[in-house]
């Protein structure tokens, strides 16, 4: 691989597609609680928790993770029982970029309920962060098999494809090209119109190009196909002006324009 290549590749994994939303969860109280003397008692505390977690959720729209975080202590504190607590505490601490922490929290969510693919995915961004490669894929991996067991879910899909983005990202980084194109193909699949996905997918393919004695790449087919179909879903996006350059160097004709026709043309 030359070390042009190498740079571009370099640049395309700064960028990582992290979902950053848990499904609304509203807690309640269970029938036994409800039969119980100080069921009102139970049901002041519970209402107190989801307003915690609403007003946690503000904060971080509002970019104030750290009171995000604090609220989400108070929460855990009051009741360390609810694994929805421990993953907007731990969502709170990724957004803070206290990455250590959020693993603790986030191991917590997911010891009270596995199967709740949104905490692997958002363990898995907070092992990214940390370099610890490994353990990100194999939350990234985790997330994805879970969501796959709901294929009824309407939310699947874009979980679908922003769980295989990731795991492709860390493949990209681990080097792995083959891999990484079919986690992409997956994520593309899922969502079709997903950008950064071609883009990406289209990282590796070059990483697999041959270049001979006179400097001439030879690239794998579907790379010119592939690059152009994020130009046409995202012709003014962050990597338009890499695509182009990578299309260049293949040797691909260059078009002067992407996305949508000019009125009068067809």
């Amino acid at each position: 691989m030359s070390n042009r290549i190498a740079s571009f590749i370099s640049i395309s994994i700064s960028w990582i597609s992290i979902s950053w939303a848990l499904a609304a969860v509203i807690l309640c109280v269970n029938t036994a609680a409800q039969k119980a003397p100080d069921a009102a008692r139970q049901n002041e505390i519970i209402k107190g928790l989801n307003q915690m977690l609403q007003q946690a959720a503000t904060a971080r729209q509002a970019g104030d993770y750290p009171k995000a975080v604090s609220i989400m202590q108070e929460a855990t504190r009051q009741d360390p029982s609810q694994d929805v607590l421990w993953g907007s505490l731990g969502q709170s601490y990724l957004g803070a970029k206290q990455y250590p922490e959020a693993i603790e929290a986030l191991k917590k969510g997911v010891a009270l309920n596995p199967e709740r693919h949104e905490y692997h995915n958002l363990l898995g961004t907070a092992y990214l962060r940390l370099r610890r490669m490994d353990d990100a894929l194999g939350e990234f991996k985790t997330a994805i098999e879970l969501n796959d067991k709901n294929p009824s879910d309407p939310k699947h899909d874009d979980n679908a494809a922003i769980y295989c983005y990731n795991a492709g990202a860390v493949l990209t980084i681990q080097g792995k090209p083959d891999e990484a194109i079919a986690a992409f193909d997956k994520a593309i699949a899922a969502d079709p119109k997903k950008a950064e996905a071609y883009y990406q997918k289209g990282i590796n393919l070059i990483a697999k190009a041959v270049v001979d004695k006179d400097g001439r790449m030879s690239a794998p087919a579907g790379t010119e196909e592939t690059f152009r179909k994020y130009l046409e879903l995202s012709p003014n996006g962050q990597f338009a002006d890499t695509v182009k350059q990578m299309l260049a160097m293949i040797g691909a004709k260059i078009e002067t324009q992407y996305g949508t026709a000019p009125k009068g043309k067809k």
